[in-house]
C-alpha cells in the first residue's frame, strides 16, 4: 500500500470517528439590558451534538443557564443552571425582580433575578394545529410589559385565532387580567407600546397583514396599516432588550466565540436596511398611538 493511500485511509477513519461521536457544546444567546439599563443578563445553552456530514447532525441533552453581568462587561455570576430544554429569548425585569426565558413555541420560565428560584413556568395549552398554520407547531410567547408588572401570554389556537391573555402582578402573585382574541394563524410583531397597551400583527395569507392595538381595559382596536409597518414601534418589544435607552447595543463578537461586546446601535452594519434609524427605534414604548 502506498503512503498516499495509507494517509487517505487514516483520514477517513479519523473523520468517521470524529463525526460519529457526541461532543459537548455551549452557546451564548440573547444578551439583554435590564429594564433600567443598569445590568445585563444572558442565556448559555448547553447540549451534545453529533455531526452527520454533509447533512447536518443531531443534538441531545439540551439545557440552559442564565448568567448576570455588570454593565461594564467586567464580571459575571451564575443565576440559575441546568434548566431542561433550550431558550432563545430573555427579558430581565430588574425592577420587578425576575427574568423570563424561553423559546417561541415551547415553555417560558419566570425566575427570581436575585435568588435564581423558579417562580412560574408558562406552557402552551394547545396541541392541535390550526389548519392554515405554516409549520408543525402552535406559536406561543410570553412578553412582560414596560414596567414588568403585567404579562401578555400569546398563543395560536386550533380554530386559527390568536389568544391574548393578560396577567397582572398582585403582591407576589400573577392574576388573570383580561383575555382577547383576533383572527390569524400566526403572529409576528408583538410590542408593548405603553404599559397598558399591546401592538400585535397577525398572519393570514401573509404576515404583518393586519395590526391591532389591544388595551388591557378597553379591548381590541384594529389600526390602519402604514408603509413602514410600524418599524419604529416594533424594533424592540419591551423595556428589556439588546439595546439600551442611550443606544448602546449588546452583540456577540463574531471574531471571538461566545464573547459579548458593546457598540452604538448606529455602528451595526446589519441595520442599514432601516435607513433612517433614529432614537425612536430603541426607546421603549411608542408615541404613535
Amino acid at each position: 500500500m502506498s503512503k498516499k493511500s495509507t494517509l487517505i485511509i487514516l483520514f477517513v477513519i479519523f473523520f468517521t470517528i470524529s463525526c460519529g461521536s457526541w461532543k459537548h457544546r455551549n452557546q451564548i444567546l440573547s444578551p439583554v439590558w435590564s429594564d433600567d439599563n443598569s445590568d445585563i443578563a444572558y442565556i448559555l445553552n448547553s447540549y451534545e451534538f453529533k455531526e452527520h456530514w454533509p447533512t447536518g447532525g443531531d443534538s441531545r441533552n439540551r439545557s440552559f443557564s442564565i448568567y448576570m453581568m455588570d454593565s461594564g462587561l467586567q464580571s459575571k455570576s451564575l443565576l440559575v443552571s441546568d434548566i431542561q430544554g433550550q431558550a432563545g429569548t430573555l427579558f430581565y425585569m430588574k425592577s420587578q425582580k425576575y427574568v423570563i426565558a424561553g423559546i417561541r413555541n415551547a415553555d417560558f420560565h419566570m425566575i427570581d433575578s436575585e435568588t435564581g428560584e423558579l417562580i412560574q413556568t408558562f406552557k402552551p395549552t394547545e396541541t392541535v394545529l390550526c389548519a392554515d398554520k405554516i409549520g408543525d407547531f402552535q406559536s406561543f410567547f410570553v412578553l412582560p410589559s414596560l414596567h414588568g408588572d403585567k404579562l401578555a401570554v400569546v398563543e395560536t389556537t386550533p380554530s386559527c385565532e390568536i389568544n391574548i391573555n393578560f396577567l397582572i402582578q398582585n403582591d407576589n402573585n400573577w392574576t388573570d387580567g383580561s383575555n382577547y382574541k383576533i383572527q390569524g394563524n400566526d403572529f409576528d410583531d408583538l410590542t408593548w407600546v405603553s404599559n397598558d397597551s399591546l401592538l400585535i400583527s397577525n398572519c393570514l395569507e401573509t404576515c404583518s397583514e393586519e395590526y391591532y392595538l389591544i388595551s388591557i381595559d378597553s379591548g381590541v382596536e384594529k389600526v390602519a396599516s402604514v408603509n413602514d409597518f410600524y418599524e419604529p414601534c416594533t424594533f424592540i418589544n419591551t423595556s428589556s432588550s439588546f439595546v439600551s435607552k442611550d443606544g448602546t447595543e449588546l452583540y456577540l463578537d463574531p471574531e471571538e466565540r461566545n464573547k459579548i461586546s458593546k457598540r452604538s446601535i448606529f455602528e451595526n452594519p446589519d441595520l442599514f436596511l432601516y435607513g433612517e434609524l433614529s432614537e425612536e427605534y430603541y426607546q421603549p414604548g411608542c408615541n404613535r398611538f
